[in-house]
């Protein structure tokens, strides 16, 4: 079984992706044997009512929904911000909540997120933050500039010690070490997607830092290639003979069980 930590579906507002629409996204997972995906609405990442964005993602995911587990993004200073995590969680059984911290221009250790970081682990559902979508260095000039940093991800975990946080897309283990000092009874998962195991052992430190418990498999499709992911693992298991029971909790095993599947 394979599930994915981290992908999305809609248009990218800076170029096309190979996939926009639900429909397209199952077919590019059954071509890599993928069978499940926690999906959010990559453009209503952008839209100033980010709940917009979220009632585009249920419609089109509608059809798919044993294999599509929606993720909803938040903007904490928005309106209504609480109400609709709320209706998220409990109307339309999102089992994560996702943060951007960069593109709404609010830190997430600012005061606004507090009471929404701890409504999450009230309600049993992680707080996910994508450090990057893409690679800033071949950024659009009009997209984000700079990455959320470990420092305000450590002091917003501190903020809210009950409730369990996903980091995707993190470049490097700066993250992981931040995050796994911290003694809170909250637990930190960390997706693959943007680690390395070929030039360098990022993903080999990933899992001695946070542990193989706390490791997700996350492809950030259609924004990056989901095939370089199934590479690292294998790369990872010859390196240091890896039983398959071991590879199991990374590709699907710690998925079901941070987000309650099965």
């Amino acid at each position: 079984m394979m599930i994915d930590s981290c992908a999305y579906i809609g248009h990218y507002p800076f170029r096309k992706t190979p996939a926009r629409t639900a429909a397209e996204l199952v077919a590019r997972m059954d071509v890599l044997g993928i069978d499940c995906a926690v999906v959010s609405s990559v453009q209503g990442i952008y839209y100033r009512d980010m709940m917009d964005g979220n009632e585009e993602l249920f419609g089109e995911i509608a059809p798919y929904r044993d294999r599509l587990i929606p993720a909803a993004n938040i903007n904490p200073v928005y309106p209504c911000a609480m109400e609709d995590l709320e209706r998220c969680v409990k109307e339309e059984g999102c089992r994560e909540i996702r943060f951007w911290p960069r593109q709404t221009d609010v830190s997430p250790d600012h005061d606004a997120y507090t009471a929404l970081l701890r409504r999450c682990g009230e309600l049993g559902v992680p707080a996910g933050f994508s450090v990057a979508l893409e690679d800033v260095r071949g950024r659009h000039p009009l997209d984000i500039r700079t990455l959320v940093t470990p420092e305000e991800l450590a002091r917003a975990a501190m903020a809210a010690p009950r409730t369990d946080f996903v980091i995707h897309n993190a470049p490097g283990i700066a993250y992981a070490k931040a995050l796994c000092a911290l003694e809170r009874p909250g637990r930190c998962w960390f997706d693959m997607g943007k680690l390395d195991s070929l030039y360098a052992a990022t993903l080999e430190e990933l899992i001695d830092t946070a542990g193989i418990d706390r490791v997700l498999f996350g492809s950030s499709a259609p924004l990056q290639y989901a095939e370089p992911q199934f590479v690292k693992l294998q790369a990872y298991a010859d390196a240091y003979g890896i039983p398959q029971e071991e590879l199991d909790k990374i590709t699907f095993r710690n998925a079901q069980e941070l987000y309650k599947i099965g």
